[in-house]
């Protein structure tokens, strides 16, 4: 279907889930717009930038994706960062408002030509890798052209006004240095004076400033100036076309009205239409010399001479003012009755003729549309989340400072701890005889100090070399992260459950500390997203939409892996006092278990404290399956999972390994217990290899 194109049948591989594209994503255009409070939405089905936030359409979490189809949504992210950049939107979007009012689609098709062209050709400079960051994108939306609009009609690269503004993108980048050659195989299908008008145009925009003054560095008032220079352009460029249209439009009707003509054969001559062609006009005017007449139908649809527009307005909006929509003066007496479907009733019934056609839409988002229909069709669940970058992970010192507990969580953390003395005792000695089997003790050649090593080190001494001793080194293996994931919904109010999970996890955090064990400490709820920043229109159109959740996520951390114990009392102490909304359970569990794999330590175990079923807003059903898919993910990649049922058999349902726990001395006997048997499984696994070795060697041990 193309022609050569270097590509490899590695894009197609699966690099990423949708999940992992959406975080990527969001690093990638944050540091190109070197503004990591840019905020990168995912949300609906739509791409755009407003200036400030970059908009993509939402994944599936658990979609698969290519790397073809990572590369076209990332280049277009990298574009719309170069957007925001480089493009003066404050003054840019009036003029968009108001060519839409007018019904000029052509001149806001160039406009945004003209823009990606001169940001594109600025972001080269700015980072030098960035035409081949976005060429996959733009290859996607050139071979659309290509292999399905041009077959189908072969005459749209004759019209100016069809195929103009998306030639001028090929063109640009094809100067601009994308390596992928459909840019020039469509070029080659222009005729040549539509390609000379078309690089024409590009010559110009070459011309105008982008604002880059090098690597990384941005003169911003120059960037904008120049996106409202390119919207002038457009509007010239668009304002001689129809000019142009106007003129073949006159000759045509002229044509039109030629046999009528052959009846005056001398104005001057006596004879029976002489003074009436003279004085009531039914064909005079026809020359435009004089004589507009009443009578003239043809002037109803015909604009006058003084109606063209001007290609050399100073200000680039041409001479179109008042009530005048489209931007072609038409006389006062002109006949509405012709229309055009859906454009009528803002045109004020313009005749078809004299309207801005319509150009080919062949945006870069229409790549990334296409792109996110093929990643959705990969999900297995469909699980969509619908404001994924609005879900908030709320910091120890946040919690601190925005609860007010500084003082209050101390005390309440004295308070449990001193209600659980017995318990923390019996958790602390149980973990140190788990220490006490797991230390090895070994000795270690090639010390400077220590016992002397003959045996092994004769070269050495005899070489006087200093590191010929041996030192016997006792190690405790613990090399252990755990996560402790707490449910904090308003249904953990009920029957004490939010506090026993405090004591819970307060019994755990005081016997680990002396031990060394890294500990997180998180917990999460959810919350329903305000709507009132959408349009009435975008609203309408997320409530007919399917998610697999519509709540946001609030993630929230009581203490980091590293944080020494005695600086999160306050924040541990006022777990069961910051609790509301539902529970997005596997979300939740995702969240907390890429945390624990960024850690080092070998052995990562996540204790998940629930009392019940995911609660949160779903329209698809699967919330219940798909928490069961991510505790299925973490044991997938080493992670021990743990559910703790806070006086609720629930979490049976969702974890392989779990226990009941109704009262703290429970917790004590039980839940210890299986932490205790989760360490030892995992701790020897060298001793066991040792002893299948040696029993091959038929040595007793």
């Amino acid at each position: 279907m193309t022609k050569y194109i270097p590509e490899t049948a590695a894009l197609d591989d699966v690099v990423m889930t949708g999940a992992e594209l959406m975080d990527a994503t969001t690093t990638t255009v944050r540091a190109i717009c070197n503004d990591f409070d840019t905020d990168i939405t995912f949300e609906g089905d739509g791409a755009y930038t407003d200036g400030s936030d970059i908009v993509l359409p939402t994944l599936p979490v658990d979609a698969t994706v290519t790397k073809r189809d990572a590369l076209v949504v990332g280049g277009y992210a990298n574009h719309e960062g170069l957007h925001k950049l480089l493009t003066d939107f404050d003054r840019l979007k009036p003029k968009m408002r108001k060519w839409a009012r007018e019904n000029r689609p052509l001149t806001k098709a160039l406009a945004n030509a003209l823009e990606d062209v001169r940001i594109e050709t600025g972001g080269a400079i700015l980072y030098g890798g960035m035409p081949q960051a976005i060429d996959k994108t733009a290859r996607d939306v050139t071979r659309k052209f290509i292999d399905e609009v041009y077959p189908k009609d072969t005459s749209v690269v004759e019209d100016f006004g069809v195929v103009g503004p998306v030639a001028i993108t090929w063109e640009g980048r094809r100067r601009i240095g994308y390596p992928d050659p459909s840019n020039a195989e469509a070029l080659a299908l222009l005729p040549t004076k539509m390609r000379q008008k078309i690089e024409g145009i590009v010559d110009k925009v070459m011309d105008i400033e982008h604002g880059v003054t090098g690597l990384g560095q941005i003169n911003r008032p120059v960037a904008h100036q120049g996106s409202i220079d390119a919207a002038k352009l457009a509007e010239k460029i668009a304002n001689s076309h129809m000019a142009q249209e106007r003129k073949k439009q006159k000759k045509e009707d002229e044509k039109a009205k030629a046999p009528g003509k052959s009846e005056q054969a001398n104005p001057d001559k006596p004879g029976p239409l002489g003074d009436a062609q003279d004085g009531n006009g039914k064909q005079d005017g026809s020359d435009g010399n004089s004589g507009q007449g009443d009578g003239n139908e043809l002037d109803k649809t015909k604009p006058q001479s003084s109606d063209k527009p001007s290609t050399d307005e100073p200000d680039g909006n041409g001479p179109n003012t008042g009530d005048n929509r489209q931007g072609i003066d038409m006389p006062d007496n002109a006949d509405t009755s012709t229309t055009s479907s859906g454009v009528g009733s803002v045109m004020g019934d313009v005749p078809e003729k004299l309207r801005e056609p319509e150009p080919i839409e062949l945006g870069l988002h229409k790549a990334v549309e296409r792109a996110v229909d093929t990643i959705k069709s990969s999900s297995s669940t469909g699980y969509t989340v619908m404001f994924p970058q609005r879900d908030e992970f709320r910091t120890r010192r946040q919690i601190v400072d925005r609860y007010d507990v500084r003082g209050y969580g101390n005390v309440w953390y004295g308070q449990h701890k001193g209600s659980i003395s017995g318990v923390i005792g019996t958790t602390r000695r149980k973990l140190e005889r788990i220490l006490t089997a797991m230390s090895r003790t070994s000795w270690e050649n090639g010390k400077r100090s220590g016992k002397l090593d003959v045996r092994r080190n004769v070269d050495k001494i005899v070489n006087l070399k200093p590191n010929v001793f041996r030192r016997k080194e006792d190690e405790t293996n613990v090399n252990t992260a755990l996560t402790i994931l707490i449910d904090m919904s308003s249904s953990m109010k009920s029957k004490g459950k939010i506090g026993l999970a405090t004591k819970a996890t307060i019994a755990i955090a005081e016997a680990l500390d002396p031990v060394g064990v890294p500990l997180e400490v998180l917990g999460h709820f959810t919350r329903r997203p305000p709507m009132s920043n959408l349009s009435d229109e975008q609203q309408e159109r997320e409530v007919k939409a399917m998610y697999g959740r519509r709540d946001l996520l609030i993630m929230t951390q009581f203490k980091d892996f590293d944080d020494n114990l005695s600086r999160c009392k306050s924040a541990l102490g006022s777990i069961d006092s910051l609790y509301g909304g539902a529970n997005a359970d596997g979300d939740a569990i995702l969240f907390a278990a890429k945390r624990l794999l960024e850690r080092r330590e070998e052995r990562k175990m996540l204790f998940v404290l629930s009392d019940g079923q995911p609660a949160y807003r779903s329209d698809t059903r699967c919330k219940h399956q798909y928490t069961r898919d991510a505790v299925d993910w973490c044991t997938f990649r080493g992670i021990d999972v743990m559910g703790l049922g806070m006086l609720d058999q629930s979490v049976s349902q969702y974890y392989p390994k779990y226990v009941v726990i109704n009262d703290m001395n429970d917790f004590a006997r039980t839940y210890i217990e299986e932490l205790v048997k989760m360490m030892q499984k995992r701790a020897l696994p060298d001793q066991s290899l040792l002893i299948r070795s040696t029993a091959k060697r038929g040595r007793n041990i």
